[in-house]
């Protein structure tokens, strides 16, 4: 087997739990790779909002889900207050989502084309949302643009708060930072605007501008987060056309495959 990411140190800003099948599938094209989890998922301080939502859920003409986690966790909380009997049509953002809701016993109503919040926009404007009651159970930090682009659809739509994200300062640290500044490190793999926020908190800046000036590649998962490392200061040399693991995978190959071919 060709092995294109051969002496590729690449490191992944997610849990050992969700990053060890694309490690298992970066290794067998010859990648190193760091499991630097930067953020931790926790239950929210408070779920008011949350448990108003599920006391009056059929009020909902949709449920949205832009993540697994808020499939997860809206589901669970849901199950501790023993909420049933529900009549929502349900869209989640892409296939990951899809799998963590089918888990729960639940299909999806609409998954579009592009796996992003732009996509979820896209999709709704084929559909009349004029008027429409949105729940959209998500994290404390969520960014806005799915909300505003569904007001601007006429739909009126109430995020609540399900999960929170926390950054993590983990015993891989310190070899990450030495990592970096040895200027060993090929590219960092980022699939949330939160895990690109702590990774640059964690780090500080110095090391994140050592890693720029070394021209390390970076990767995201997704437009929403592409756009984040864009407005830290960052490049974005990798975005896979659909927000899926194997797509990662694909999208490194290919880009050091023909980095390599100049070498």
């Amino acid at each position: 087997m060709d092995k294109p990411l051969r002496d590729r140190k690449i490191i992944i800003t997610r849990d050992k739990d969700q990053a060890d099948d694309l490690v298992k599938s970066l290794e067998t094209y010859g990648a190193e790779c760091l499991v630097f989890p930067t953020i931790k998922i926790s239950t929210p301080d408070d779920w008011t909002d949350c448990d108003a939502a599920l006391q009056n859920i059929n009020q909902y003409d949709w449920i949205i889900f832009s993540s697994a986690n808020g499939v997860r966790y809206f589901w669970n909380r849901a199950r501790e207050l023993n909420s049933k009997a529900y009549k929502n049509k349900i869209a989640v953002v892409g296939k990951k989502t899809l799998r963590e809701l089918e888990s729960f016993g639940f299909k999806a109503d609409l998954i579009p084309e592009t796996f992003s919040a732009a996509g979820l926009i896209e999709s709704f404007q084929n559909k009349n949302i004029n008027g429409a009651r949105i729940l959209n159970p998500t994290s404390e930090i969520a960014r806005d643009e799915l909300k505003i682009g569904l007001e601007k659809l006429g739909a009126k739509i109430n995020c609540v708060t399900v999960y929170k994200n926390e950054c993590y300062l983990n015993s891989s640290v310190d070899l990450v930072l030495n990592a970096i500044k040895q200027n060993e490190i090929d590219a960092v793999l980022f699939f949330s605007p939160s895990a690109f926020n702590c990774f640059t908190q964690i780090l500080g800046p110095k090391v994140c501008d050592n890693f720029k000036h070394k021209k390390g590649v970076v990767a995201a998962i997704g437009s929403t987060t592409a756009e984040a490392i864009k407005q830290g200061g960052f490049n974005v040399d990798i975005i896979p056309e659909k927000g899926l693991q194997e797509d990662m995978v694909k999208a490194l190959v290919d880009y050091f495959g023909n980095r390599n071919s100049l070498e």
